[in-house]
């Protein structure tokens, strides 16, 4: 009860510090949800796993987003794959758009490599946007009948989005690498459109791809682990943006610290910062900022990420745990 209670808290506190304008269809991207960037890290290694956090990035003076994000995911020995759930909510800032977003995947059927092991995995999201609430009230409270209400228009409800995608892992002992895509279908709701997107119908395809590289210690030309390091490579492609982050991070006893560089290709914004955190068994916190370098940058841009991590590893029962519950084949 009380480890349900930690995870109420943390997420609402996390939630709570989302009240700045958010955008999760454009540029913002969470960095440290594994379930979002890729399915197939459902369940992955057997694990229970969630995620929390509250993502900002600031384009210009005039620009700042906001997203806030939470992802659960486990493994089922009887599903013999693991599946997951996803949520997102944010604020479109050009467009005066509230976009909820709920997700669902599954990870399962893998395949053996000579050296490791291939994971595909399939997840359905459904978006449901609206106007601004704040704007929408104004516009409730002070817009005539006939004046011009603010953008996207009158109505509240704006669109339903359908966003099938797939994707894949390949895990092996020095590297995990993977590419995930996502087909948004947007079926518009409201007749007095202004957003900036298709009318009814197919958006552009989304492609994202992950790298990690598994570095652990070594001393006296002995395997050993007082620290454990993952250099990262994260690639968001899609017509309307790209952006990647490269980050390296060493994870010691109960800390963990390292730094990334962050490139936004479509605004001409290029990041650089750094990653605390700490680490308490299967709790990780951590928090990612960085500002953008001055003469390379079209604008001083500035990002930052706090997330909670809570991971708790299978627990395989034998008779040398005699307190262990029997297996019903015993």
């Amino acid at each position: 009860m009380n480890f349900k209670r930690k995870i109420l808290l943390a997420s609402l506190i996390l939630f709570c510090a989302s009240s700045a304008d958010a955008q999760p269809e454009t540029y913002l991207q969470p960095f440290s949800d594994r379930l979002i960037i890729n399915p197939s890290f459902a369940g992955f290694n057997k694990n229970t796993n969630f995620h929390s956090g509250n993502q900002y990035y600031s384009v210009s003076n005039e620009k700042a987003y906001n997203l806030f994000y939470a992802s659960f995911d486990t493994y089922s020995d009887k599903l013999k794959g693991g599946y997951g759930f996803s949520f997102q909510h944010g604020l479109i800032a050009e467009q005066n758009t509230n976009l909820t977003k709920l997700g669902m995947s599954f990870a399962g059927f893998e395949i053996k490599t000579a050296n490791g092991r291939i994971v595909p995995s399939f997840s359905t999201k459904v978006a449901l946007a609206g106007k601004q609430w704040f704007t929408y009230s104004l516009d409730m409270l002070f817009a005539r009948n006939h004046s011009e209400s603010s953008p996207p228009g009158k109505k509240f409800i704006r669109y339903f989005m359908l966003e099938p995608g797939t994707g894949f892992i390949w895990d092996t002992k020095n590297a995990t690498w993977g590419l995930s895509a996502n087909l948004p279908l947007v079926y518009s709701l409201a007749t007095d459109n202004d957003e900036n997107i298709k009318n009814p119908g197919q958006l552009p395809l989304s492609l994202t791809f992950y790298w990690a590289k598994k570095l652990s210690g070594n001393r006296n030309g002995l395997e050993s682990s007082p620290f454990k390091a993952f250099p990262e490579i994260i690639l968001f492609y899609n017509e309307a943006f790209i952006l990647s982050r490269v980050s390296f991070n060493i994870e010691q006893i109960d800390k963990i610290y390292g730094f990334f560089l962050q490139n936004d290709f479509t605004n001409n914004i290029h990041c650089v910062g750094g990653t605390i955190g700490y680490h308490l068994n299967q709790y990780y916190l951590k928090l990612n900022a960085g500002v953008g370098i001055p003469g390379i940058s079209d604008n001083m841009g500035a990002t930052c990420e706090l997330s909670l991590n809570i991971s708790i590893p299978p627990v395989h029962y034998s008779k040398i745990k005699p307190w262990a519950p029997k297996n019903k084949l015993d």
